[in-house]
């Protein structure tokens, strides 16, 4: 799982260096509340970012229940370093700890040492063979992230998934008590967020059907793919079809390759990769498009669908991972990437104004489900099945 952008545009973090000792024994300053403790750990806690938002609020969720919780991490975004601890700092007593793993690393090993309990919640990895002719050094940390995440099996009172995709990885792995959990986000944020002005600049330069695509700029998000679809599309159908790709750089070479693509397809004119945007920016852009298209070989949960559904875009989407389960019906799936297969399925909508407004009316409803006071229960549900009741409830 991650941000629908990707963090794009995010200021630098602080990393926290590995302890020299024990871990102490800290008094985080809630202890007047009932109930057992229930802490986060994670690798890397930034703003803007899909795991990040969802540790954010099931903080603030637990802490609804009376719970003392708080944030524990190797790498803290400096706009939360007043509200987040290093993880040298995680309690060694009677609380519990939930994970989130998305990748190999030192809090990884944090979270195995530790006495007491544990609760995981699984993000999801990306294979390594998509990754690692792209960014060699990767692989290290995705190998390290698969054998931590079947060490866990093991340990952890509970295991939560974001999706049936990752649940089914870990029940695979021997994990006894599984559930799956959608992520926690708000679908209905970006919409109080708009901004008029990119929406009317947007408006202004629009020529021809405006295609969407929101995530990071990596391999395993297919960007490529939906480039050599939009050339197939405007030969076939329209040639002033635009193509807006939303979401920061991660891997460099894989950023050169496309752009190296876009030009040798002399789609400079009708590609726009849209790197560090605000939330007004991106709210903009789902009202502009006439699809959201997605490509993507793998996706632990992928939340720019939900947002896509959220404000009425019809989504066209390659049937892999995730993608399914979270369209949940409320799309077009397609069972191959084949360009002329996706430029016919993107006609289809663009084409027949009744099916694109039925697609708007089931992702609309589709949407609804990811209702975050609906998946803020659920989660508190969940994790009461192995705390008992929290807080004072």
């Amino acid at each position: 799982m991650e941000s629908p952008a990707g963090g794009v545009g995010s200021p630098p973090e602080r990393s926290i260096p590995p302890p020299g000792g024990h871990r102490p024994l800290v008094d985080i300053g809630l202890g007047s509340l009932s109930g057992p403790a229930v802490h986060q750990l994670l690798p890397t806690f930034a703003p803007r970012d899909a795991v990040g938002n969802h540790t954010i609020k099931l903080r603030d969720a637990l802490r609804g229940r009376g719970v003392e919780s708080e944030v524990f991490a190797q790498v803290i975004h400096h706009e939360l370093l007043g509200s987040t601890r290093s993880m040298t700092e995680v309690p060694d007593d009677d609380s519990w700890i939930i994970y989130h793993h998305s990748i190999g690393g030192l809090a990884g090993e944090y979270f195995e040492e530790r006495p007491g309990r544990r609760i995981l919640i699984y993000h999801n990895i990306t294979p390594l063979e998509m990754l690692d002719r792209w960014e060699p050094g990767v692989g290290a940390e995705i190998v390290l992230g698969r054998d931590q995440l079947a060490r866990y099996a093991d340990i952890c009172d509970l295991a939560i998934a974001d999706s049936e995709f990752n649940r089914t990885e870990l029940l695979e792995l021997g994990y006894r008590n599984t559930v799956s959990v959608p992520v926690l986000f708000d679908p209905a944020a970006l919409s109080h967020a708009s901004d008029p002005a990119a929406a009317r600049a947007l408006q202004r330069s629009r020529r021809g059907t405006q295609l969407l695509f929101v995530g990071r700029v990596v391999p395993n998000k297919a960007q490529h793919d939906l480039v050599s679809a939009l050339a197939l599309y405007r030969r076939a159908y329209d040639p002033q079809a635009h193509l807006h790709l939303v979401g920061s750089q991660s891997f460099a070479s894989y950023g050169e390759a496309l752009r190296n693509q876009i030009t040798s397809l002399g789609l400079e004119e009708a590609v726009t990769i849209h790197d560090a945007i605000s939330d007004g920016m991106l709210a903009a852009h789902y009202a502009n498009a006439d699809v959201f298209v997605c490509l993507s070989e793998h996706e632990g949960f992928c939340v720019p669908l939900v947002e896509a559904m959220h404000h009425g875009v019809p989504v066209v989407a390659f049937d892999s991972s995730a993608v399914g389960g979270t369209l949940g019906g409320a799309g077009i799936l397609l069972p191959s990437k084949e360009p002329d297969l996706v430029a016919t399925a993107i006609d289809r909508v663009v084409s027949d104004p009744a099916l694109a407004a039925e697609l708007a009316r089931a992702g609309r409803r589709r949407a609804a489900d990811f209702d975050l006071n609906r998946t803020a229960a659920a989660y508190i549900e969940a994790i009461e099945s192995v705390t008992g009741p929290l807080g004072g409830h």
